[in-house]
C-alpha cells in the first residue's frame, strides 16, 4: 500500500516539475548608449572676468552620474620632452609674482564648474593661467575609484581602458 501511494505522488510531482508554462514578458534591455561605469572627456576653458573666473559645463548627454560616483578633474600643465602630457589632479596651487592662484572645482549630478582663486586680482593673472586651459574630467564609480591611483591620470584611463583618441573633446566660450 505504501509503494502504491507513493508512486501515486511521484508521477504528478515529476509530470509538474517538467511541464513548461508560457513564457514571461520581456525584459529591459538597459540603457542603450549611457555609459554607467565611468568615463573621462576633456574640456578647454577660458577664464576672464566675463564668466566670473569659472567655467561651468554639463556632462555628456550619453553619461549619467550617480550621487555615489567620483568625479576627479586634471589639469594640463604641459607636456614633457618626449611628447607626454603632464596632468595634475585638481586642487592645484601656483605660487606667481602676483600672489598664489588654485585651480579648484565642484561638481553635482548635471555638472562642473572649475574656478580660479587667488589671493590677488585675478585680472592680473597671466594668460598662461587663464587662456585654452586644458582640463579632464574623469567619473569614476566610487568601488573602482578606491583600487586605483587617482592621482595618476594613465592609470585612471587605463583602469576604465580608454585611450586618448576615445575621449570626447568639449568647446567651452
Amino acid at each position: 500500500m505504501k509503494k502504491y501511494a507513493f508512486l501515486l505522488l511521484l508521477i504528478p510531482s515529476v509530470l509538474i516539475t517538467s511541464c513548461e508554462g508560457p513564457q514571461g514578458p520581456p525584459g529591459f534591455d538597459g540603457l542603450d548608449g549611457v555609459n554607467i561605469l565611468g568615463s573621462v572627456f576633456e574640456v578647454t576653458a577660458n577664464f576672464n572676468l566675463e564668466n566670473d573666473f569659472r567655467n561651468f559645463f554639463s556632462y555628456p548627454s550619453n553619461l549619467v552620474v550617480y550621487d555615489s560616483d567620483v568625479v576627479l578633474v586634471y589639469l594640463l600643465e604641459g607636456t614633457t620632452s618626449g611628447g607626454l602630457d603632464v596632468w595634475s589632479l585638481m586642487p592645484q596651487t601656483f605660487f606667481t609674482n602676483e600672489g598664489t592662484l588654485i585651480y579648484n572645482f565642484d561638481y553635482t549630478e548635471v555638472d562642473v564648474s572649475v574656478y580660479l582663486y587667488a589671493d590677488y586680482d585675478l585680472n592680473f593673472a597671466g594668460p598662461e593661467f587663464t587662456d585654452n586651459q586644458i582640463m579632464r574630467v574623469a567619473v569614476l564609480p566610487a568601488d573602482l575609484a578606491e583600487n586605483i591611483d587617482i592621482f595618476d591620470m594613465e592609470s585612471v584611463m587605463g583602469a576604465l581602458s580608454l585611450t586618448t583618441d576615445t575621449i570626447e573633446r568639449i568647446e567651452l566660450d
